[in-house]
């Protein structure tokens, strides 16, 4: 009698099964990795323009006119866009990064003293709060 050789079909159902609980188990911590950075990137950005804003007061004791130059920012990042308004007295000014695609419900800002505020933010009832949030909803760069 020869030996059979080959896979029985409870042995390929138990590798289907298996590789279906390893990606549902994986894909919301890759997710959470994900938006995260996406934050992390956001944050970075605001940081930037303040810090550009700040060298420019410094160097003219007044904000730049109209609203904050974006020109250098990394190019093809598509989960937040970014704007800049400086008031007509150019003493201060608001910068936002609002999200977009599937961060479209997230927007942060930083103002001229530094504040950090978190408008929109899916599942967080009371709104703006005054710290920009991690992806768990908590305050992770406070004021």
């Amino acid at each position: 009698m020869s030996k059979q050789t080959g896979s029985t079909i409870i042995e390929l159902i138990s590798i289907v099964v298996f590789t279906a609980i390893i990606v549902l188990v994986a894909k919301p911590a890759y997710s959470h990795y994900e938006r995260e950075a996406k934050f992390m990137e956001a944050y970075k950005t605001l940081l930037t323009l303040h810090a550009r804003e700040d060298q420019y007061w410094s160097n003219n004791h007044q904000y730049s006119p109209g609203s904050c130059s974006t020109n250098g920012l990394p190019s093809g990042s598509t989960s937040f866009s970014y704007t800049c308004n400086v008031d007509n007295s150019r003493q201060g000014y608001l910068i936002m990064a609002k999200g977009q695609g599937k961060l479209r419900n997230y927007s942060f800002t930083i103002d001229q003293a530094g504040n950090k505020v978190t408008h929109d933010f899916p599942g967080i009832q009371k709104l703006p709060i005054s710290c920009w949030l991690n992806d768990k909803g908590i305050c992770l760069i406070g004021n």
